[in-house]
């Protein structure tokens, strides 16, 4: 009979200990936190029950947000949290909106225009707890300005503003030569994509001089970029290039080459002289040679003068 009834208050003490226990705060699953009314309590007795709330930016995808203490332990947490979703931004025309993440908390949209169109707003959105922190930018279409005058130069078609893509072409006064390009685009940028051209005189003079023959190409005057083959005369030998060109500097170019006798100028001479000799021998030759048969017909005539004297 004494062993039951100690039994009994074993089981009985065993019992009210157990009830007693309390548990400690709770601690939640990642993306979550305990509602504003346990945070301050370290613990809470048996039986108490608390509840989760998903953090900013995120919401419940399943499971239940609330445990119970029960004899110093805490039941299972089965709530589950994800990124909210803020939904496609819409369109923008002219433009294209990515989202290279997602469009859940955290991400962001990014804005680009087309060719031709520039952006007015910010290029990112960020997606928020409240949904997505701001407005959808526009692209407005691309403008240049007037490109400036040119000395001794038009340009056309005039306008007050040019459209991307669109042409600005120049055209220098007669006579003068463009350093540049005389065309223009207006590009992505609201600019131009290259400086105006300048307008220049060019001409080179006059290379043939002396010794210096020409033998093929452009003819006087001499613009940019004409181009001329030279030669020299007969016995003279060319020092330099043979090919000139007339830069935008009125200058030949690679310079104006000169003419000095050549090798063979010594036997050129002494044939020259040669064939000079060999006249001169050749007239004397005819020269004599008349000058024999005159004598002879002069000697044949008196002659005949003295046999007719004689026959008298």
């Amino acid at each position: 009979m004494a062993e039951t009834v100690i039994f009994f208050l074993s089981v009985f003490a065993l019992v009210t200990t157990t009830q007693g226990q309390s548990c400690s705060k709770p601690v939640g699953k990642p993306n979550m936190s305990l509602k504003e009314e346990y945070i301050l309590n370290n613990t809470f007795p048996d039986q108490a029950r608390v509840s989760f709330a998903c953090n900013s930016g995120y919401e419940p995808s399943g499971g239940s947000p609330t445990i119970t203490c029960n004899a110093g332990s805490w039941s299972e947490l089965t709530l589950t949290c994800e990124r909210k979703s803020c939904g496609a931004l819409g369109d923008v025309e002219n433009g294209n909106v990515e989202y290279p993440d997602g469009i859940q908390f955290g991400d962001k949209a990014v804005i680009t225009c087309n060719p031709g169109y520039a952006l007015v707003g910010d290029k990112e959105i960020l997606c928020m707890a409240q949904g997505w922190g701001g407005r959808l930018p526009t692209c407005d279409a691309v403008q240049c300005v007037t490109p400036q005058d040119v000395e001794k130069a038009t340009f056309s078609p005039v306008k007050e503003s040019y459209k991307y893509g669109e042409v600005v072409t120049y055209k220098c006064s007669s006579g003068l030569t463009a350093i540049g390009s005389l065309q223009l685009t207006c590009s992505d940028g609201g600019k131009f994509d290259v400086p105006p051209p300048t307008c220049v005189f060019v001409q080179c003079e006059d290379p043939i001089t002396g010794f210096l023959d020409f033998e093929e190409g452009s003819q006087p005057p001499y613009g940019f970029n004409s181009t001329i083959k030279v030669k020299c005369s007969q016995g003279y030998e060319l020092v330099g290039e043979p090919i000139l060109q007339c830069t935008i500097e009125s200058k030949w170019s690679p310079g104006i080459p000169t003419c000095k006798s050549g090798g063979n100028s010594v036997g050129i001479g002494l044939g020259i002289f040669a064939a000079v000799v060999g006249v001169a021998a050749l007239v004397t030759s005819i020269i004599l040679y008349k000058k024999r048969s005159a004598q002879r017909s002069t000697d044949r005539e008196t002659a005949k003068d003295g046999e007719n004297v004689r026959l008298s």
